[in-house]
């Protein structure tokens, strides 16, 4: 099993060869969209008599774009195909104040 910094090693290498701006958790300054965010939620232990076992690593990639472009959403997601793990979509989510969209991908490694 990978650990913590190999999984995020993994992400950021996969993502990167989209050429998208990508960041840990947030930038400090305005991008250019589209750009990608990363980080991780919490994790799920799995175990038994009183002991974990395995700990699964959850993580969100988020997908900010302004408009819609499947050819670049799909290349987004051949990218976490390719990290070897099932991942949910939650389909463009308009975010208002910014006047961009998001898509949020959760993957488990």
């Amino acid at each position: 099993m990978a650990s913590n910094s190999e999984n995020l090693k993994a992400i950021v290498a996969k993502l990167d060869t989209l050429g998208y701006p990508i960041a840990w958790g947030n930038f400090n300054k305005e991008q250019v969209f589209p750009y990608l965010v990363y980080l991780e939620e919490a994790p799920q232990n799995m175990g038994a008599d009183n002991s974990s076992y395995i700990k699964v690593r959850n993580y969100r990639i988020e997908y900010y774009f302004t408009e819609l472009e499947p050819a670049k959403e799909e290349a987004v997601e051949q990218a976490i195909s390719e990290l070897d793990s099932n991942y949910s979509s939650s389909g463009a989510t308009y975010i208002e104040s910014d006047t961009c969209y998001v898509n949020y991908y959760y993957i488990q490694l």
